[in-house]
């Protein structure tokens, strides 16, 4: 009798897993669950933090790096039109709530990945531009390597930027058949990163001096320093043997692209290049705005915040002041004396901020903020990426990173500092990453997906925060933060007017200098960014004016009832879920 009934108890499990593995599981959190495994085979850099415990027998994508062909969209597209079948199966009017919000989240991402097949080619012609979708990027500021199966796991990836470069080219080769070409300037931009790379040592390389940073603070009783120096010497090897050929590769095949790229920097000049654009937009903002409208929405944003400007000088004593002055005053310096000590006393400044900051917000959020934060500068000496954060590991291994940008001759000034602080990092990233990921009932799956049209948005709100409960305490740190919200409203205006409003690169940079006050190096910086990404600086400066609008919804319904530390914690629940369905969302809230 107890072998026929410890054989059922087999025969259950084995129909169990099997009905996990290929047909519709009865429970909504195991689909969330198998879908957290198949994402996680189709991006595995993008799921590069799993716990060990859940990729147990998911090992291979700890050294698999995301596919860069064109095919991926296609692969990801017919993926996502299978999952997405299966999640219509389930009630949504009987699921938890957490489990709607989630199927939200998740049916919006998958509908994404649906639409970007049809843009497939015009997808990869942008990825294959970006800074952020270069596998060095992620390898040298993603990656973790808090543990020796980590290390192995880097070295591993190393030896297959080859085939990454590869396919980055063949997909750039399809490209062409069909007539979408990139704009010369980024190519140009392209050949001289990949020049200084080659230029440098291997032992000088970003993959090799970034990966000497993190390994030795791995604990001794976990690696020992034999298999430093040999993971050292596989990656000096690896760069010299397989890296800088896949750059000559690409060097060669760019340097004939040159010839047959456009001249005009906007992707309107693409057939379908309109529709592209509105894709991008849906995509970065998670709602779907019209370009026209969001150019004039920025254009309204940068006037008024003009203004808030003037009147912030005006109640300090200072209307004789010119305004525009007082930005340039702020903006980062040029070519500064004393470089390498004033870096370091910034560093030093930034920390103790980072200390007084969660002292002073903890009560708006109603927990306790982790301050287990690391600052590095950032390793790849490119003015593309201003700054990176690194969210804290899901194992307890590891602190959070933010990555500032140093790089050339640029040098942020310290009456910004403490606005940077509250933007990057708290109330910021960092503290909404942390509240996302303390969500007991939220998915794994959830978690992991990409929010960062939100997280753009909060960054701003972050920094609005802190002025309205007057944690800036002085007047140039508020400045400092009108100049961002001014800086991120032009940023909308010329990326609608570089890619849908046919402006060139230089009309965008007059822009920035006239309207943002930027110099005419900053102005060239965040052009070259906004030609590359296209779409993406829509979403702060809208994300924000959702949440905002958002806050005056629940303020003015509860009135002297409102308190900010339960709206903060419903709209943490709402992250990553599109805007027009958060404001119906809200209608339970206030309720």
């Amino acid at each position: 009798m107890i072998f026929i009934c410890l054989g059922l108890l087999m025969l259950y499990g084995f129909v169990w897993l099997i009905r996990l593995a290929w047909f519709r599981p009865l429970n909504i959190e195991h689909f969330f669950e198998r879908m957290l495994y198949a994402q996680a085979e189709m991006d595995p850099e993008a799921f590069v933090y799993l716990p060990s415990s859940q990729l147990d027998n998911f090992s291979r994508f700890r050294v698999e790096l995301t596919e860069r062909s064109r095919a991926r969209y296609l692969k990801a597209a017919q993926q996502a039109t299978d999952q997405l079948e299966t999640l219509n199966g389930y009630n949504f009017a009987q699921l938890s709530a957490a489990n709607q919000r989630a199927t939200q989240v998740i049916r919006h991402q998958l509908e994404l990945q649906i639409q970007a097949a049809d843009f497939a080619d015009y997808h990869h012609l942008i990825q294959s531009f970006s800074a952020e979708s270069d596998p060095i990027f992620f390898l040298t500021l993603v990656h973790p390597v808090h543990s020796k199966e980590q290390a192995k796991s880097y070295v591993s990836k190393i030896k297959k930027l080859k085939l990454s470069y590869r396919q980055i080219i063949q997909g750039l080769t399809a490209c062409e058949a069909v007539a979408l070409f990139p704009p010369k300037i980024l190519i140009e931009q392209q050949l001289i990163r990949l020049g200084q790379y080659v230029a440098l040592p291997p032992a000088k390389h970003p993959l090799y001096t970034t990966f000497a940073d993190k390994v030795v603070r791995i604990p001794r009783m976990e690696i020992t320093q034999y298999d430093q120096l040999e993971y050292l010497r596989s990656i000096e090897a690896s760069i010299q043997q397989d890296v800088y050929p896949a750059f000559e590769e690409m060097i060669t095949y760019l340097e004939q692209l040159l010839r047959k790229a456009r001249e005009e920097e906007g992707i309107w000049a693409l057939s379908r290049g309109q529709a592209f654009y509105k894709h991008l937009i849906l995509k970065h903002n998670i709602s779907p705005y019209k370009p026209e409208e969001i150019h004039q929405q920025g254009l309204e944003i940068v006037n008024q915040t003009q203004r808030q400007i003037q009147e912030l000088l005006m109640s300090n004593d200072l209307q004789e002041t010119d305004w525009q002055q007082v930005l340039t005053e702020l903006s980062p310096q040029d070519e500064p004396s004393n470089r390498d000590s004033l870096k370091a006393d910034y560093l030093k400044k930034y920390a103790a901020e980072l200390s007084d900051a969660a002292q002073k917000v903890e009560g708006l959020f109603g927990t306790q903020i982790s301050r287990h934060i690391s600052l590095w500068e950032m390793p790849i000496a490119s003015p593309s990426i201003e700054s990176f954060y690194i969210p804290p590991p899901l194992e307890a291994k590891g602190n959070a990173r933010l990555y500032l940008n140093f790089s050339g001759q640029r040098l942020p000034l310290f009456s910004g500092l403490k606005s940077d602080v509250y933007r990057h990092l708290i109330p910021g990233r960092h503290l909404l990453s942390q509240l996302c990921l303390q969500q007991d009932s939220v998915p794994l799956m959830v978690k992991l997906l990409p929010k960062e049209a939100f997280m753009a948005g909060w960054e701003l709100y972050a920094q609005q925060l802190a002025y309205e409960y007057s944690f800036h305490g002085e007047m140039k740190a508020h400045l400092a933060y009108l100049q961002n919200q001014l800086l991120q409203a032009a940023l909308l205006v010329i990326d609608s007017g570089i890619h849908h409003k046919r402006w060139s690169k230089e009309q965008a940079e007059e822009y920035l200098q006239l309207q943002a006050i930027l110099s005419p190096k900053e102005a060239e910086i965040w052009t070259l960014r906004v030609i590359a990404d296209a779409g993406k600086f829509s979403a702060p400066i809208l994300s924000f004016q959702e949440i905002i609008k958002l806050r005056e919804k629940a303020q003015q319904y509860f009135g002297q009832n409102f308190y900010i530390t339960d709206f903060h914690l419903w709209l943490v629940k709402q992250l990553g879920i599109p805007f027009f369905l958060i404001r119906e969302n809200a209608e339970g809230y206030l309720k």
